[in-house]
């Protein structure tokens, strides 16, 4: 290893490698980014002042220019208050005069009205009519034979007797739009309805209020029906355009329209502009309203001055940003960057196996060059280790060679000796029958031919011994579908749940009419299993419900359902009964082979079944479990692997 002898670090001459060094690199984690990034974080804290601020800002003109907003459509509604008082005063007093009672000569009676239109330039129309319907005078020219009984208020002013408003409607031949009020004019003596007296107010005065607001470009001020339909729009829109639903509709109508009703809110409108809109009653009740008004002004214009703001603060730090970034990324590429590269041409060739590789850089000069000698240091240590680790590797080699083998003979070996086991347990079980049966054959002869013969000592003692072969009998028989279970290696097929529960219950058919069960199940599904071992599985559970049974028939419920944990994988079967159920500490216990909760005298049996029925789950790649408490039922769980799907 050489070591520079000059005070100060000189660069090596640069190779194409060199220049390269940072060309694989992800852009994030090169060195000049961080530096970068690290210059960022100053300037976050200050990025978020300064959207807070503009957040601020833009909710400050929101609310002022929402309750703007909420200040112009109250005094709408004030003012159509006003006006709407004005004209049931008018009315009612109009109606208490006797000429509408008996009326004779129509001709005083259209031109008192005409000049009381004169007095009221926002009534379009001052008329009355009779009980049918009829016009009997008015302050506009009128066909004698018109008849208005089809209108909404004569309608509604002759069921309520009240004073009514009516339909929005364009005024002929006047074309301006108007709301008809009405008056009722009753009999004094018994009350009967003769009549009504009508008005039909001018709403031009809307459009008037939108211009003399002064309201900003772009804003919009509608009127609404009950069904939330435009009436009027300022500015004009298309003729084909009116009557037709506000897209703001849905929020118009019921609880919300009181909640909107009762500040502002922030939609885009039908031209897709964003306006900030608030509600208010024109006509009717605050509960439900007969003719609203809404009044839009856009947000864009609410927010200009804040947006404003915002754009000249982010340019100005946007700017310092930029010139300090640049200087950075300038200044790191000169006095480290440049530096580095001989580092990493080093550690790449130490990559490629060239242990001999240096960075030819002096080994003092400030961390850099600590780095390079480090760098140099390390490069050598690989080198000496290298040889020995070859060594120690062709002697790991030969010791794994070796152990390879004597755990591959030694797999053999348990393989081998646990099959023998199992066929040994089969054979031992299987030929223990025979015997056993010419036992109980000989015992049952003594039993029957020589019965009360020998003394009641000797019928219990014959007795005993026939019970013991038989329960010897059904253990061998239990034992042998107990080995069975791991001796069967068939590949599993898919399996119809459905077929194994059937076959099932044939086999247990004489049991469930003795005990009069009733066992309810819903479609099932296939399974990926042995038809034969599952059978067996849906035998002992539904056996074991009818066995441990109280004083009620036995009920059983089977459903299927995908698994909670893997619902994708398996499939989880629920069998339910009514029995006399199972104590929480004997949970795991049962599940044991040979292992019983109560005497051969209260429930015979072996105690194999449920051992039996957790070897066949587990087999299948399932588990089984149970959820009971004594004298409640329980209810049995098992998981089975899906039929997978051909792709």
């Amino acid at each position: 290893m050489t070591q520079g002898s000059l005070s100060t670090p000189a660069p090596s001459p640069k190779s194409p490698s060199a220049e390269n060094g940072t060309e694989g690199i992800p852009f994030f984690q090169r060195l000049r980014v961080r530096f970068l990034l690290l210059i960022a974080v100053p300037a976050t804290p200050l990025l978020l002042l300064i959207v807070y601020t503009f957040y601020e800002q833009t909710q400050r003109a929101r609310n002022e220019v929402g309750l703007s907003v909420q200040r112009m459509t109250r005094m709408m509604s004030q003012q159509q208050d006003q006006q709407m008082e004005t004209a049931n005063q008018l009315l009612s007093a109009l109606a208490q005069m006797e000429r509408w009672r008996y009326p004779s000569n129509s001709l005083p009676s259209a031109i008192m009205l005409t000049r009381l239109m004169d007095l009221h330039p926002n009534y379009v129309t001052i008329g009355v009519v009779g009980s049918n319907g009829s016009v009997i005078a008015c302050g506009t020219d009128a066909r004698p034979d018109l008849n208005l009984s089809d209108k909404q208020w004569f309608q509604k002013v002759r069921q309520t007797r009240e004073f009514s408003t009516g339909e929005f409607q364009v005024e002929r031949p006047s074309k301006k739009p108007t709301l008809s009020i009405a008056y009722p004019i009753l009999d004094r003596t018994n009350g009967a309805f003769m009549g009504a007296m009508y008005i039909a107010l001018d709403l031009s005065w809307v459009k008037k209020f939108a211009v003399e607001a002064q309201l900003p470009e772009g804003s919009s001020l509608v009127v609404l029906d009950a069904s939330s339909r435009v009436l009027l729009h300022y500015p004009d829109i298309p003729a084909s355009e009116a009557g037709r639903a506000f897209n703001q509709g849905p929020v118009l109508h019921g609880s919300a329209w009181k909640e909107q009703a009762a500040g502002f809110f922030e939609r885009p409108g039908q031209d897709g502009v964003s306006r900030l809109y608030s509600l208010a009653r024109l006509v009717g009740d605050e509960d439900s309203p007969e003719l609203r008004v809404a009044i839009g002004i856009p947000s864009s214009a609410a927010f200009a001055a804040s947006k404003a703001t915002l754009q000249r603060n982010l340019f100005v730090i946007g700017a310092v940003i930029l010139l300090t970034g640049a200087l950075a990324w300038i200044g790191t590429d000169r006095y480290v960057v440049r530096w580095l590269r001989p580092v990493i041409r080093v550690a790449r060739e130490l990559h490629s196996g060239r242990l001999e590789a240096r960075t030819g850089m002096p080994h003092r000069g400030g961390e850099l060059g600590l780095l390079a000698g480090a760098v140099d240091e390390m490069a050598e240590s690989l080198e000496k280790r290298v040889s020995e680790r070859q060594q120690v590797e062709s002697r790991l080699k030969a010791l794994n060679s070796d152990l390879e083998r004597k755990i591959s003979d030694r797999t053999l070996e348990l393989q081998r000796s646990n099959r023998e086991l199992v066929e040994f347990a089969y054979a031992a079980s299987h030929d223990l029958q025979e015997p056993l049966r010419m036992i109980a054959a000989h015992l049952q002869l003594l039993e029957r031919r020589y019965k009360g013969r020998l003394g009641a000592d000797a019928d219990d003692y014959i007795h005993f011994a026939v019970d013991g072969a038989q329960r010897m009998d059904q253990l061998i028989l239990d034992l042998l579908a107990y080995s069975r279970v791991g001796a069967q290696e068939q590949a599993f097929a898919p399996v119809s749940l459905d077929e194994a529960l059937a076959r099932a219950r044939e086999n247990l058919t004489l049991r469930i009419e003795e005990s009069k069960a009733m066992i309810r199940s819903e479609p099932l599904p296939d399974v990926l299993g042995d038809l034969s071992q599952l059978t067996l599985v849906f035998q002992n559970l539904m056996g074991n419900a009818i066995k441990f049974r109280g004083a009620e028939p036995p009920v059983i419920d089977i459903t299927c359902e995908p698994a909670v944990d893997q619902p994708d994988k398996f499939w989880r079967v629920e069998i339910r009964d009514n029995g006399i159920g199972v104590a929480s500490e004997h949970f795991d216990r049962i599940f044991q082979i040979f292992q019983r909760l109560h005497t051969r005298e209260d429930y015979p049996g072996t105690g194999i079944g449920l051992a039996i029925c957790k070897r066949v789950v587990e087999r299948h790649g399932g588990k089984i479990w149970l959820e009971s408490s004594a004298g409640k039922g329980a209810t049995f769980f098992f998981t089975l692997k899906r039929v997978p799907h051909s792709s």
